[in-house]
């Protein structure tokens, strides 16, 4: 670990965003990220990506079981396809930011652009990552979500205008 990377890891066990274990199913010492998508290829994606960091991959098929999964324990950040059982992004971004504990949500959509970034801004979501995931671009937002925590009012902490 590098000095930057353990004034990081200070800053963070500071604020009780270190590391976690609970009912969710993640192993000590790794940070638990949710996946809601039915897509193979999402998840084998990110398992390639998350490789040898300190993020766990949990996956949910659904919204409903992703809601089950936040209530049982302790996720922080939830990575929500464009479109996942019937059900589209703006639906599940909703029905996440129902839970007792609100966690970041990302977006992954095929085609990024700046009116579906604002408006995933604008309902609440995080940020957007344009799949194919690219590693640097989810590395960098995953930790970036972790850090800043849960906003008080609720928002996600970025002004859209």
């Amino acid at each position: 670990m590098n000095s930057f990377q353990g004034i990081i890891h200070k800053f963070a066990s500071a604020l009780g965003l270190s590391e976690h274990t609970g009912a969710s199913g993640e192993q000590p010492g790794k940070t638990p990220l949710l996946l809601v998508s039915a897509s193979d290829a999402d998840r084998k994606a990110l398992e390639q990506i998350l490789a040898d960091t300190r993020w766990k991959l949990l996956t949910s098929p659904s919204c409903q079981d992703a809601l089950e999964r936040i209530a049982a324990g302790h996720i922080p950040v939830v990575l929500c396809a464009h479109d996942t059982s019937g059900s589209g992004w703006r639906e599940n971004l909703a029905a996440l930011q129902s839970a007792n504990h609100q966690p970041r949500v990302i977006v992954l959509s095929p085609a990024g652009d700046y009116s579906l970034w604002e408006e995933v801004i604008d309902q609440g979501g995080f940020d957007v990552l344009t799949t194919p995931l690219r590693k640097a671009d989810v590395l960098q937002t995953l930790d970036f979500a972790f850090s800043l925590g849960r906003q008080p009012s609720g928002g996600s902490g970025f002004a859209t205008r």
